[in-house]
């Protein structure tokens, strides 16, 4: 033992790990550790033993190899049964305060998701296990806009929302062609929508449906607002509303559908509405 400067005795190095090796190997029985448990409850450390220990391991890092033990011993400890039942009752129906949210939100601004681009990364076990836990829970804020537990409802959240899927953040972004609000060409305007449905007898040239309600979207075959004032020909047709937000997907391949359409009604020949089965397997 030595002494230290407040009068203090501490355990010398060559003690401390004496008493280590001996303690190695060995593990206290559960009415031991039951007993250290009901000793311990409701013991809270003065700010003066925090801040010491705080101070004591400040500058402290540990080895990768002491790194790696204490990984080691949490992985096992944390996937035993009753740790995880514990777990599990100690955390039900305790919520973090706004300022810990706060603190978790700063945190994890700018971090990569662990999981992002990572695939198979779950058992089929355990996303079993993952899907019956959300079988049958009733999520009331996807099936009703207006309630007032709906995050969406305030304007903030949904400015936030607006802002993280602007421009080259849109998954519809081409050239920077999505960028901002592009203005519509004056030629497409009330009167050039109206003949363009009219032409199509008002109805989505994919579904046959017609108006259910208020006119039905007026499309551009090759995706540019400019069209009829930048040289390009101001090609439109008329769609549902479903086809004209299935048709953001997979451009290339429905503008070579729309300009056969568009060459089928130039030159006069029949083209059948395309059926539910049919506009599945096309698409």
């Amino acid at each position: 033992m030595i002494q230290t400067a407040d009068g203090k005795r501490h355990h010398t190095p060559d003690e401390r790990a004496k008493q280590s090796a001996a303690q190695k190997g060995k593990s206290l029985t559960p009415e031991h550790r039951a007993k250290l448990s009901v000793a311990n409850k409701g013991k809270k450390r003065t700010p003066e033993a925090r801040a010491k220990m705080s101070a004591s391991h400040k500058g402290k890092s540990l080895t990768p190899e002491h790194r790696a033990k204490i990984s080691a011993s949490n992985r096992i400890s944390h996937n035993h049964p009753d740790v995880r039942a514990k777990k599990s009752v100690a955390a039900t129906g305790r919520t973090h305060t706004d300022q810990v949210r706060l603190k978790i939100s700063i945190a994890n601004k700018g971090q990569r998701s662990w999981n992002k681009g990572r695939t198979g990364i779950y058992s089929e076990e355990m996303r079993k296990r993952m899907s019956d836990g959300k079988k049958g829970k009733p999520r009331p804020d996807l099936r009703d806009r207006n309630l007032t537990n709906n995050p969406m409802n305030d304007p903030a959240t949904r400015i936030k929302d607006r802002d993280t899927h602007r421009g080259e953040k849109c998954a519809w972004y081409i050239d920077g062609r999505t960028a901002g609000r592009s203005r519509y060409c004056n030629k497409f305007s009330p009167s050039f929508k109206r003949n363009c449905r009219a032409s199509w007898g008002n109805i989505c040239i994919i579904c046959g449906q017609g108006p259910n309600g208020h006119d039905l979207p007026v499309h551009h075959v090759h995706y540019d607002r400019q069209a009829g004032c930048n040289g390009m020909a101001l090609e439109c047709i008329p769609l549902c509303a479903t086809h004209h937000a299935k048709s953001n997907g997979y451009r290339p391949w429905w503008i070579a559908y729309f300009e056969q359409r568009l060459w089928n009604s130039m030159w006069g020949w029949h083209t059948d509405l395309v059926s539910g089965e049919e506009f599945a397997a096309m698409a």
